[in-house]
């Protein structure tokens, strides 16, 4: 991947404009699903499908209040929503300010264990 390649993906992530990274930058392709409406700890969440690269499905998750951002565990939750909707998938957690995202991949690991990653961003937050 070239520098300007990787400048443009960076300043996409800061703008929000997560979708432009994996269809144009990356070559995935448009998701067709319906966007869901999911439930956990309480609150409703946005369950947006964004883009598809061989079977991985990429999630966007907004909240339904301004005030809300779920924490690790209605992560998880909302995580195991999404997998009825697609096994092998990732969820990018963006607030409805636009202020923060976090990157979710659950691994399965052998014998059915499942390991969370999360990549944290901030806006305004260099490299």
């Amino acid at each position: 991947m070239s520098l300007e390649q990787r400048q443009l993906m960076k300043r996409a992530i800061q703008e929000f404009r997560l979708q432009d990274i994996f269809i144009q930058a990356l070559g995935w392709e448009y998701l067709a699903q319906f966007p869901a409406q999911l439930s956990a700890s309480s609150h409703l969440f946005s369950l947006i499908p964004l883009a598809h690269k061989r079977g991985f499905a990429l999630y966007l998750c907004i909240p339904d209040r301004e005030d809300i951002f779920p924490d690790y565990l209605t992560r998880r939750q909302i995580d195991r929503q999404a997998r009825e909707r697609n096994y092998e998938h990732f969820v990018i957690y963006v607030d409805r300010h636009q202020s923060r995202q976090v990157w979710q991949w659950i691994e399965r690991q052998s014998g059915d264990k499942l390991v969370g990653h999360e990549h944290h961003y901030y806006g305004g937050q260099v490299g």
